[in-house]
């Protein structure tokens, strides 16, 4: 019998003292492993000192140190140890999180409490197999020091300064990753198709006012939605597809945002009420870049 557990200090206080011990599979549904089928999981929470929050003397100084372990019969392999301790104990963790949300409304104490991300788990969690350390110790996720480019110098400075307006379909996909890694599925759908219409509306009256087309006109396909928009015939003023159709490459991607990304992946979401899956939102934001790439 082999055990894995597996400790992440959680950057916030959460009010919890009593140990739960669900069942693996009703709370770890995204990445499945056959080998714990069936198996209880130990969950605990314990409050550590964190003397550096404040430098008041009222109120408490505390965080909270969740514990989530799992036996099993053999000894497990690498892979099986990295999915339950990056992918399996995110969803956990993150269940936790915001069920304990729904339950108090609190969003702040002794931190803000959001879910983790996957990223957050490769960085910080440790991971011990019948009490030996096998966590693996390279951040890679995200490691470059290379320097910004010139032009990348110059736009952040007109951003900071206010020399130049912030993308806001930048900044929506950027936050749909976010939203993807920590599990809000949904919500990083509905926020890469928003990004991909901001930058299509920003996109496409820019050519129409090189064009110098009527204000009037304009100011109609500003207010129509994502569909209305992508769905433009190509020779029209207000079709992208008047101005990349020639690439064969962006006329596959044109297909897949008006079918994949705007019919079954946002119209779902937002006017149906569903969850979208890990899946879904990983698709929808790599749609996403895909045409952020295609109109730079």
């Amino acid at each position: 019998m082999s055990t894995i557990e597996i400790r992440l200090e959680l950057p916030y206080f959460l009010r919890l003292a009593e140990p739960m011990n669900p069942r693996y599979g009703d709370v770890c549904q995204e990445s499945p492993v056959a080998d714990f089928e069936g198996q209880e999981l130990r969950i605990s929470f314990a409050s550590r000192d964190a003397e550096n929050i404040d430098n008041s003397s009222f109120g408490f100084h505390q965080r909270t140190t969740i514990t989530i372990q799992i036996s099993c019969d053999a000894r497990p392999s690498d892979d099986v140890i990295n999915t339950f301790a990056i992918n399996n104990c995110r969803e956990l963790v993150n269940r936790v999180v915001i069920a304990y949300q729904a339950t108090t409304g609190e969003v702040d104490n002794g931190g803000f409490i959001t879910p983790v991300g996957t990223s957050y788990m490769r960085l910080f969690a440790e991971i011990y197999l019948d009490g030996d350390d096998v966590r693996d110790r390279w951040p890679f996720r995200s490691g470059t020091n290379i320097s910004l480019s010139g032009d990348e110098v110059e736009r952040f400075r007109e951003y900071v300064t206010g020399g130049n307006s912030l993308p806001i379909g930048n900044l929506m996909l950027t936050n749909a990753s976010i939203q993807a890694e920590q599990g809000q599925y949904s919500l990083a759908v509905f926020l890469a198709a928003a990004a991909v219409e901001s930058r299509l509306t920003a996109y496409v009256v820019e050519k129409m006012e090189g064009d110098q087309i009527h204000q009037r006109e304009i100011t109609k396909y500003k207010n129509k939605p994502l569909g209305y928009k992508l769905g433009r015939i190509a020779g029209e003023a207000d079709s992208i597809e008047t101005y990349l159709g020639g690439d064969e490459a962006y006329a596959s991607l044109h297909a897949k945002l008006k079918g994949r990304l705007n019919k079954e992946l946002r119209i779902p979401v937002v006017h149906n009420g569903h969850l979208a899956s890990r899946d879904e939102a990983r698709e929808a934001n790599d749609l996403a870049y895909q045409f952020f790439r295609a109109t730079l």
